[in-house]
């Protein structure tokens, strides 16, 4: 008779986007994580440092709104095309004809860039540093993965023997290296920074 093995941990996730993206999560060492991005012909790898993030994941559902600008944008084509040009004309056809297809092809985009999400933040400054797509690449993968998540960043904090002042200048430093290499947009970095030293 055969006895069920406990299923290994997996130390390294590959997740497809619905646009053609890919992210891999891969463990490098004891408290290391590397993040490797591509989107078409752009790619970008970096290391969050695991002691940094707080282990308390949480689900949130993503709606990409960039998307909504191109439906404003359609929206108010249309409207100022009917109030300046001729009632009835080729001229005023075209323009709602193209707002139209430009508003339905952004609201399509924006419903189907919907996603669920497990976000960890930084333990301080409760920034987002990792979102992983829930369930990709499917259920059991996913599940297995971000438990050994879990657990090494409990651990991480648990073994660490820096005071809560080390920790915040730790998780500074990594958010300002995160951020040179364009994770984040400065003024993000900024509130961040504002939000840690208010803390000493």
């Amino acid at each position: 008779m055969m006895m069920d093995m406990p299923a290994q941990a997996i130390s390294k996730l590959t997740q497809a986007g619905k646009f053609g993206q890919q992210r891999r999560f891969e463990f490098i060492g004891g408290r290391r994580l590397r993040v490797s991005e591509r989107s078409g012909r752009k790619s970008r790898s970096y290391v969050i440092d695991i002691v940094a993030i707080d282990p308390r994941g949480r689900t949130s559902v993503h709606v990409p709104w960039n998307w909504l600008g191109l439906v404003i944008a359609g929206i108010t084509a249309a409207l100022i095309g009917w109030l300046v040009l001729q009632p009835g004309g080729a001229a005023l056809s075209l323009v709602l004809l193209v707002s139209g297809l430009a508003s339905v092809a952004g609201l399509i985009m924006m419903v189907r860039g919907i996603s669920k999400r497990r976000v960890f933040v930084s333990c301080h400054a409760r920034v987002p540093l990792l979102e992983l797509e829930l369930d990709q690449p499917d259920r059991p993968r996913f599940n297995n993965f971000v438990a050994h998540l879990e657990q090494r960043i409990a651990d991480a904090h648990q073994q660490s023997k820096l005071d809560e002042g080390q920790h915040v200048a730790g998780e500074l430093r990594m958010l300002r290296r995160l951020t040179e290499v364009g994770v984040f947009e400065p003024d993000i970095y900024q509130r961040a920074k504002s939000r840690l030293l208010e803390k000493f």
